[in-house]
């Protein structure tokens, strides 16, 4: 053990964000806690509401991605994420710091180029991306690491056996982002230093000015990104690359670090109280080196504050919101489409709420929607419906399809006004029913599978759930929805099920009576066995069809025969056939294997059946015809 020179923390996810969504906000800073003993233990505490006001308010629990980070003069850093806030005992191994980086930066020409800033990006363990340390300082990372006149620098405190993303920025040069990886090892040598040589070309400025359109009044605060036609295949959003500036009072901005290039874009993000739009400018090259000139107007438009409301809570929910206006929107053309995956521009920047559970963005005038995403909160909601009206104003099936595939949405129409539209998108929980399990003597069933108790169509994997008493809870039910809810006891051979709208006189008792058992054999038009069949069953008759025992293949054995355990005394179900032996065709058993149903403790022979096999045929061209 050694005692540590600092403790931080910050949030796991934070990379992500930082490298797919603007920083026009206010860079997050990692918090230090102090430092460990003698013996090398910490400890240290945090307020709920520290953890709230980061970019990742989308989290229901945004504690849970906090990255622990310990740090050393002389070694390198040690970082572990917290699932909960549970007490638990965190064991963080420092890295030995013997592998320095060592690098040269030159020009096209090959000579040195001194002054350029060198920063880290990134660090990552394994090559584990997801698992980064994104960081821009701990104990023992130097601070202010430039090239000397000689074009070279030198960096430590990453320590060995890492891969680390390093910018390279300076006045005369383009921006540059490379790796480099501090192996102890190679080939069963040990290597003392990490080598990099960075050649970089001459930089391409912009500069100008950014406006407000409507007063002509200059906008301070405004981030502006660069980047060049290399970035048009994700969609003209520069910010990725971090070449960016911020105008000052005057609202002059200059972007420096730059290549070369044909045309270029810049991204646009003003603070969201000054109430004007975000745009991209597509600009064309100069002459030579000579700075470009870009000056740019911004739109007015409406601000928006929104919360996702529990229905029955009033209380925030977390989650990202989405917005763009639609295709009635006179101003849906400035919002351009970028990508095949988002329908706008707009609908491709994410949206995360503060500390209390608003979302501030800015809308066009005019008709727009807000898609909300619930991220681990889906399953807690139901799904809302499209309603049809909104599909007539909007008038735009593209960006209703988030909306149809379960997403919570608003239809806004703002007018033009200085005052913020205020809204709240409810969520609804549905009603729940509690209820009790019972045998065939009346005495309670412990330990038994319910199936359906919390159904979300986007969610199916949250049909099953193992009850450890006698009592279960079913959730997100719908008067106009009713649901089936079953319950399958393996070891006693018991099954049951209940038909739920949630407006059931609760608790409501469920009586588990020995299953239902259907055997039988498959035979071909000549009466010989089909071994291989894979059957499946189906309740055709109960709400929610489906609601069976998953995970249970039954395949006929070498004599064609089957038998098909746990079914649910009394509902109607149906067989059905697919796949054999035999490669490239269908089967049939007709009527035969429809409309079944057994009753408690039943076993049903359905005897011999006879199946048609049929050959798949194929076309001119090769297709197979079903």
């Amino acid at each position: 053990m050694f005692r540590c020179q600092s403790v931080w923390w910050h949030f796991g996810y934070y990379g992500y964000y930082r490298e797919w969504h603007p920083k026009n906000s206010k860079p997050f800073v990692p918090k230090p806690t102090g430092t460990s003993g003698q013996d090398g233990i910490f400890r240290f505490t945090f307020k709920k509401r520290e953890i709230d006001e980061n970019p990742l308010g989308m989290w229901d629990r945004p504690w849970c991605n906090i990255l622990v980070v310990a740090a050393a003069k002389g070694y390198g850093p040690a970082w572990a994420s917290l699932s909960s806030l549970e007490d638990r005992e965190l064991t963080l191994r420092l890295a030995k710091d013997d592998v320095p980086i060592k690098g040269r930066v030159v020009d096209l020409q090959g000579r040195p180029v001194a002054g350029v800033r060198v920063w880290v990006e990134r660090v990552t363990v394994g090559g584990d991306e997801f698992r980064s340390l994104w960081q821009p300082t701990w104990t023992g990372l130097p601070t202010n690491v430039t090239t000397a006149k000689d074009g070279r620098f030198t960096l430590t405190g990453i320590g060995r056996d890492r891969t680390v993303v390093l910018h390279f920025e300076g006045p005369t040069i383009e921006h540059k982002i490379l790796s480099a990886n501090t192996q102890a090892v190679v080939e069963g040598k040990p290597v003392p230093s990490a080598r990099i040589e960075v050649v970089a070309g001459p930089t391409k400025p912009i500069e100008g000015t950014i406006r407000a359109k409507d007063s002509g009044k200059p906008l301070p605060g405004v981030v502006v990104y660069g980047g060049d036609e290399s970035d048009h295949s994700i969609g003209h959003e520069t910010y990725h690359r971090g070449i960016r500036a911020v105008t000052d009072k005057q609202g002059r901005y200059r972007v420096p670090g730059l290549p070369k290039a044909g045309t270029y874009d810049l991204t646009v993000y003003p603070p969201v109280g000054q109430g004007y739009l975000w745009t991209v400018k597509h600009v064309g090259d100069s002459e030579g080196l000579r700075p470009i000139t870009a000056d740019i107007e911004l739109r007015r438009g409406v601000e928006v504050r929104c919360r996702l409301i529990d229905k029955q809570t009033r209380q925030p929910v977390r989650g990202q919101l989405h917005y763009t206006p639609v295709k009635t929107n006179l101003y849906y053309s400035e919002a351009e489409r970028v990508a095949d995956l988002y329908p706008t521009r707009e609908f491709g920047r994410l949206h995360v709420p503060d500390a209390d559970g608003v979302f501030h963005l800015v809308a066009y005038p005019g008709p727009g929607l807000l898609v909300a995403n619930l991220q681990g909160n889906f399953p807690k909601y139901l799904p809302p419906r499209l309603d049809p009206a909104d599909r007539e104003k909007a008038q735009d099936d593209f960006h209703l399809r988030h909306v149809e595939a379960g997403l919570p949405y608003r239809l806004i129409d703002p007018k033009e006004s200085k005052k913020p539209l205020v809204l709240d998108i409810e969520l609804d929980p549905g009603r729940a029913t509690k209820g009790s399990l019972i045998g065939p003597d009346g005495k309670p069933v412990t330990r038994a599978t319910a199936y359906g108790l919390n159904h979300h169509p986007r969610f199916p994997t949250t049909m099953n759930q193992l009850l450890e008493g006698d009592t279960f809870t079913a959730t997100l039910l719908e008067s106009q929805r009713p649901r089936t809810v079953s319950f399958v006891h393996q070891d006693r051979k018991l099954a049951g099920h209940m038909i739920l709208r949630g407006d059931e006189k609760a608790p409501v008792v469920v009586r588990l009576q020995p299953w239902g058992v259907c055997t039988g054999r498959l035979v071909n038009a000549e009466g010989k066995p089909l071994s291989g069949v894979r059957l499946a069953w189906h309740y055709r008759s109960l709400p929610v069809p489906g609601m069976r025992p998953p995970d249970q293949a039954f395949t006929t054995d070498a004599k064609g025969g089957f038998r098909v355990e746990g079914l649910l005394p009394g509902p109607t179900f149906e067989l059905t056939l697919a796949g054999v032996n035999e490669k490239g065709v269908t089967l049939s058993a007709g009527e035969a294997l429809k409309k079944l149903s057994t009753q408690a403790g039943e076993t049903k022979d359905l005897g011999d059946i006879t199946v048609q096999v049929v050959p798949t045929k194929k076309n001119e061209k090769g297709a197979k015809n079903e």
